[in-house]
């Protein structure tokens, strides 16, 4: 079987000049896209196929592109897969800082760590110090990316608050790429003020309020949904109706948890169980483990004893599937104990129905028998 033809595999160009476009890019499609087709023919860009082959910013921003345009599709081909990495390696080989930075978290954090060469660990360690020595703000928040990997928050969040105060404010005035730099940022505020959420506390909660507001800001709703979601927690208590809408946002990005939190809300403060029941269906859609118990309860409440019944039954089933979770597993069982009295009247409500269904069948056979034995 022939290679895919590049056009074949490649995202539309369309797509590509909205990517550049919020990119703040120098160069056009027109410019990049042959350079995209001649890494993917021969595996390689050299000084002789184009001019651009030795320009670090170009050959990162080419990398940077491929990210982006992964996660726009939410798919990479193979193909484009290693033209990415290819594109972060010699970015980095040319001497690009930021570049180089991705590349040392590749290698230091890497969930296999045992499968890295360890000079190759080792000189990762020796260019992040070098980069930390120079100010560089990437390597801060791969510093901080790589404590909060081992569990490590408190010196993770001593190198996000790092990384904030060496790049400073995003304007248009900043001489970092705006789209690149404003993404980095926004990150950064989300993840320390997840931090200091988990944290808790009146001063934390201030804090990371206006990290998630910033971080918001700064950031498209694709790239900050977790802020979307940690300030609807924040809020859910005294403004639900504020809570409700910043949900909702995280329900149009698929985010699973907004849905069982979205489903409660409407059940709970807004007393709108046919409602929660839809965004408890979504929920169970991405199998939410909590968004069926919610579901269950809305259609006890809405006296639809068909439904719950359905839902009851993919419930045990759930239950008795090996693969099952402990943590699920213990949830499902308390589950079913607080629920016993309501799995008692949904078997009163239906045992009825099923005795009159069974025996509609019955005499339809026997009326069927009959006519066929004597036929006539």
């Amino acid at each position: 079987m022939g290679k895919i033809p590049f056009k074949t595999l490649f995202p539309s160009k369309k797509l590509l000049n909205r990517v550049l476009f919020h990119m703040d890019s120098d160069l056009p499609s027109r410019k990049l896209l042959p350079l995209f087709e001649r890494l993917y023919d021969h595996n390689a860009l050299t000084a002789k196929d184009t001019a651009y082959a030795d320009i670090p910013n170009v050959i990162f921003l080419m990398n940077r592109v491929l990210v982006e345009l992964k996660h726009r599709t939410k798919q990479q081909p193979i193909p484009l897969h290693k033209m990415e990495l290819y594109l972060l390696k010699k970015a980095a080989k040319l001497g690009n800082n930021d570049a180089i930075a991705l590349l040392c978290y590749q290698i230091l954090g890497s969930s296999q760590p045992t499968t890295q060469p360890q000079e190759d660990i080792v000189q990762s360690q020796q260019l992040l110090k070098q980069l930390v020595k120079q100010n560089h703000p990437l390597s801060f928040k791969v510093l901080a990316d790589l404590n909060c990997h081992m569990g490590q928050f408190d010196e993770g969040k001593r190198w996000y608050k790092q990384y904030l105060k060496a790049i400073g404010p995003i304007t248009i005035k900043n001489p970092d790429i705006k789209f690149w730099g404003s993404q980095q940022k926004g990150e950064v505020l989300e993840k320390l003020g997840e931090i200091e959420f988990r944290e808790g506390g009146d001063e934390n909660i201030i804090a990371c309020e206006k990290r998630f507001l910033e971080s918001i800001r700064i950031t498209p709703l694709k790239n900050s949904v977790k802020s979307y979601f940690y300030l609807a927690m924040l809020y859910i208590k005294y403004d639900p109706s504020k809570a409700k809408v910043l949900l909702e946002q995280c329900c149009t990005q698929g985010f699973k948890e907004a849905f069982n939190e979205l489903g409660y809300l409407e059940m709970n403060y807004f007393q709108n169980s046919r409602k929660a029941r839809e965004w408890f269906k979504l929920g169970m859609e991405v199998m939410e483990l909590q968004s069926f118990f919610g579901y269950f309860e809305c259609c006890v409440t809405l006296k639809d004893w068909s439904k719950t019944h359905k839902c009851l039954k993919s419930i045990n089933k759930m239950l008795s599937n090996e693969s099952i979770s402990e943590a699920n597993k213990q949830s499902i069982i308390k589950f079913l104990q607080y629920h016993e009295a309501n799995i008692k009247l949904i078997q009163s409500k239906l045992e009825p129905a099923l005795k009159s269904d069974v025996k509609e069948k019955t005499s339809d056979t026997v009326i069927t028998e009959t006519a066929s034995k004597w036929g006539f």
